[in-house]
């Protein structure tokens, strides 16, 4: 009976000694490599013949291996907490597809389990993560079953690793991750609902863009933090090993990125072309950029399918192709905001001193994953202050943009002033102008029924007649004196009517320039003056009535003119009849010139054509 239990006790020492040698004891580290595991290729074993089973011998750490017909693989690996304490962690196990841990609870004294991997959905940040508990002065033994079929098909062996992280240094980094995401988000939120407001009041282009990239700003961090692992349903994935045996994954979280990015870019260059106003300064380039976001579509789209079906490298390449071309969309759009500032388009100031620091970010973040091709702690918070600097530089320029509406918006309400005070001094003028008009031809019938008087006391008195002869020389002289007044004042009348005419054409364009001006102001102080201006070049525009008041006066002293005119001449247009009444007026060409605000040589130019027309016609009769 004593020898057994001394055989029994030497079995027990001496397999206590055998497995010490695979035993990692835990240190004071945040993060700790576990190199003591040991490996074994599963032929449909179950647990209780792993546990129990002395013929099957683990194979220690092979460092890397080639998978290439085995479904599973065991680990085997014992941690030894010689503190007094028990201790929380988490650790990771690569190939991290789809483990199975299976792990001693000593206080229920009974084996448990939990799964972690690509292929699980536990609603977790990262995937592949587990947490256990050492517990005090013990070694702890773990087994993971691995799903590694998926890696037969691949080129190279992969590197087989085992990491544990210190509980409070992982839910440290942990908290900061999510904290800094929740901030940054929180931020953006209240910028885009702040947008949104000011969006449905003004309704213009240049806010709802901006919006746009917001959005695709707040869903692009989301997703470059996993975020959105803790409310998916499900993980996509696709995987690879490089040539150094790491294993990497195309998974959700990327093809979310890529329907994000091309968010963030498409409202770029729909911002750009509404900010800098291309389609009105540069409509080549505004055309170009108009494309290149049909392009940028086809493309994003193209990127996520053949990535999502193809090998990991296809989608390498894909991703060394895309941050190159969004980096070329990027150095455009800097590019187009450089030459609007040289060209003297004010806002384009501002659009560079916002796009500055953010593109100097995403060309950064570019410039990163196209050397390493994956993101990392290095980089974890380089989005979030990129696109939060975005977002606020933005809003500044939006700013900006607003404060030069509204000094342009006064210069126009100032010329609209002063044109509006130069079209009421004309009017008074011409008003002044048709009574004056109305006493001479009242005069001049006067004039004429005193020639008639004359001429029948001369038939009637030949004894007076040398005397009335005298009296109707002079009434004679009255009368062309009065005729060279009224054409005096028709000449005038007809350089103010013109004049009145060209100054009504601008106040028109004003109005249409201050309309435009009043939509994109975001103020609502000036909305009662520009009401009120517009009322006012309403009521003083008069378009078509000045060049009938002119006709009318006109026709009063010279009858018939444009009646007979129109019956010899049909075919001469309105500015050739217009032309041939200033010079049935006996105007120079210098007064012609100087009222039609043209060359004196085009006028005669004009003439010339016109002398041409009418003697075309007369052969023609």
């Amino acid at each position: 009976m004593k020898l057994n239990y001394f055989l029994s006790l030497l079995f027990v020492l001496k397999a206590s000694f055998l497995f010490a040698q695979n035993t990692y004891v835990l240190e004071d580290k945040p993060v700790q490599k576990i190199e003591d595991f040991e490996i074994l290729m599963d032929k449909n074993y179950t647990f209780e013949q792993i546990l129990n089973d002395s013929t099957l011998e683990f194979q220690e750490n092979p460092k890397s291996y080639k998978f290439e017909t085995e479904e599973y693989c065991w680990f085997r690996f014992s941690i030894q907490n010689n503190s007094a304490y028990g201790k929380e962690y988490y650790f990771s196990l690569t190939p991290k597809i789809n483990n199975l841990l299976y792990y001693y609870d000593f206080d229920d004294e009974k084996w448990k389990t939990t799964q972690a991997g690509l292929a699980i959905t536990d609603f977790k940040r990262i995937e592949g993560i587990f947490s256990v508990y050492l517990h005090p002065n013990k070694i702890n033994t773990f087994y993971v079953k691995s799903k590694v079929n998926e890696l037969n098909e691949q080129e190279y062996p992969i590197y087989l690793s085992i990491y544990i992280y210190a509980k409070e240094a992982y839910e440290n980094k942990e908290q900061f991750i999510v904290v800094s995401w929740l901030v940054v988000t929180i931020a953006m939120l209240l910028f885009f609902i702040y947008n949104l407001y000011i969006y449905f009041v003004f309704r213009d282009n240049t806010y709802l863009y901006y919006l746009i990239i917001l959005l695709g700003a707040i869903l692009y961090i989301s997703a470059f933090s996993d975020v959105f692992n803790f409310v998916l349903p499900f993980n996509f994935y696709n995987i690879g090993i490089n040539s150094n045996g790491v294993l990497y994954a195309y998974t959700t979280r990327d093809i979310l990125n890529f329907g994000f990015i091309w968010m963030i870019l498409f409202g770029y260059i729909q911002f750009t072309r509404s900010y800098l106003q291309l389609d009105i300064y540069f409509p080549y380039w505004d055309t170009i950029l108009k494309y290149l976001t049909y392009f940028l579509s086809l493309f994003s789209l193209f990127a996520i399918i053949i990535a999502s079906f193809k090998s990991l490298n296809i989608y390498y390449s894909l991703a060394l192709i895309s941050n190159l071309f969004f980096s070329i969309i990027i150095l455009m759009i800097f590019s187009v905001g450089i030459m609007s500032y040289k060209n003297g388009y004010k806002p384009a100031r501002y659009f560079l001193i916002a796009n500055t620091l953010p593109l100097l970010g995403i060309m950064s973040i570019a410039l990163y994953l196209l050397v390493y091709k994956s993101s990392s702690s290095s980089i974890q918070l380089l989005p979030h202050l990129t696109l939060l600097s975005q977002t606020l530089s933005f809003a500044i320029a939006l700013v900006a943009r607003i404060n030069l509406l509204k000094d342009e918006l006064k210069e126009k309400q100032l010329q609209a002033e002063i044109l509006e005070k130069e079209n009421g001094e004309i009017l008074a003028r011409n008003r002044y102008i048709e009574l004056e008009n109305e006493h001479i031809i009242a005069d001049m019938a006067t004039a004429v029924n005193k020639e008639i008087d004359l001429q029948n006391k001369i038939k009637s008195e030949a004894s007076q007649k040398t005397e009335l002869e005298q009296k109707i020389e002079e009434e004679a002289k009255q009368k062309a004196d009065l005729q060279a007044k009224l054409e005096a004042n028709q000449r005038e009348l007809t350089a103010n009517s013109l004049y009145l005419y060209q100054k009504n054409e601008m106040l028109t364009n004003l109005q249409k320039q201050i309309r435009g001006l009043s939509y994109k102001n975001s103020s609502t102080q000036n909305k009662d003056g520009i009401k009120e201006i517009k009322s006012v070049i309403n009521n003083d525009i008069q378009l078509d009535s000045d060049w009938n008041n002119f006709k009318i006066h006109f026709e009063e002293v010279h009858p018939n003119f444009f009646k007979e005119l129109n019956e010899k001449y049909p075919t001469l247009t309105k500015n050739e009849i217009r032309l041939s009444a200033y010079y049935h007026l006996n105007m120079s060409v210098k007064e012609i010139a100087t009222l039609l605000n043209i060359n004196p040589r085009s006028v005669h130019k004009a003439k010339s054509r016109l002398n041409k027309k009418i003697e075309a016609i007369d052969k023609e009769n």
